[in-house]
């Protein structure tokens, strides 16, 4: 049976920034070395996601998101408008299939799932 960890945010939706993920999610795990490589990781990730020009919200979770004080990734969900997406220039469109190929994702420990169809946004 795999051990429980309380979760660090009470439940529900929390707008945060970059800074806000390592306050609330590394900062108080001084030993942990691979909490602040996850959160790099996370952080190149979004601020790639931000050059791309789309607009999007990520969901976090998992036991990155606990007092574990190892979790082994981050768990995320990123919404996006297909339509957005495929009016992009050429150039921009390629930071997006460089973030979202599949060898990318697993190197770099994340959980990727898009698109959830029409009627989402």
């Amino acid at each position: 049976m795999a051990l429980e960890y309380p979760s660090l945010l009470e439940a529900g939706f929390h707008n945060m920034t970059l800074d806000d993920l390592h306050t609330l999610f590394v900062a108080p795990f001084e030993e942990s070395e691979w909490r602040q490589i996850l959160c790099d990781k996370l952080c190149h990730f979004i601020n790639k996601l931000k050059e791309s020009g789309i607009h999007c919200e990520i969901w976090i979770d998992g036991s990155f998101t606990t007092e574990k004080p190892q979790p082994n990734d981050i768990d995320m969900a990123i919404f996006y408008n297909e339509e957005e997406v495929n009016t992009l220039p050429p150039e921009r469109q390629e930071i997006l299939a460089y973030l979202f190929e599949v060898p990318i994702i697993i190197r770099q420990h994340f959980l990727i799932i898009t698109d959830f169809g029409e009627g989402h946004f």
